[in-house]
């Protein structure tokens, strides 16, 4: 996938990949533009709480903006 996606949403990470983007995608009531991505690490740590568990990593799958 181009990376021109993450320039326009001003993302820097360089170890996030677009994978898939869907358009006109109905979400409550309003047309969207849905992107899906992968983080190409497992991180160590929570950027939260930072707990050292991997098994207890607070996943944030959803943003909405």
């Amino acid at each position: 996938m181009c990376n021109d996606i993450l320039k326009l949403l001003k993302i820097k990470d360089n170890n996030i990949k677009i994978t898939k983007v869907e358009e006109d995608v109905v979400i409550r009531g309003k047309k969207s533009i849905v992107i899906f991505g992968t983080l190409s690490y497992k991180p160590m740590t929570c950027p939260h709480c930072y707990h050292t568990n991997p098994n207890r990593i607070h996943k944030h799958g959803k943003r909405l903006s």
